[in-house]
């Protein structure tokens, strides 16, 4: 019975998945750890300011970081995405 893998937006054999997901234990972990990396980094800006108010940095530095982290995290997650595609 064929079953959709969120992780490579595509349907394949349940018993492949089975068989894939227990030989990669940890990939879904890694996809997971940076999908959620991505979204901190995003969000981190107006987390920061609601939590601790003003920062010793400028704000540009500090979006300007979450942004450049955000895209790496959100880079990685991609890749591996598209690596558990192509298994």
């Amino acid at each position: 019975k064929p079953t959709f893998d969120l992780f490579s937006l595509r349907s394949i054999r349940g018993d492949a998945l089975i068989k894939y997901s227990s030989l990669n234990q940890s990939e879904p972990l890694r996809i997971n750890i940076y999908l959620l990396s991505t979204l901190i980094s995003l969000t981190f800006p107006s987390i920061s300011e609601s939590l601790f108010g003003e920062l010793p940095v400028p704000p540009l530095v500090v979006t300007l970081a979450s942004l450049a982290a955000s895209v790496a995290s959100g880079a990685l997650f991609t890749r591996e995405c598209r690596r558990r595609g192509n298994q």
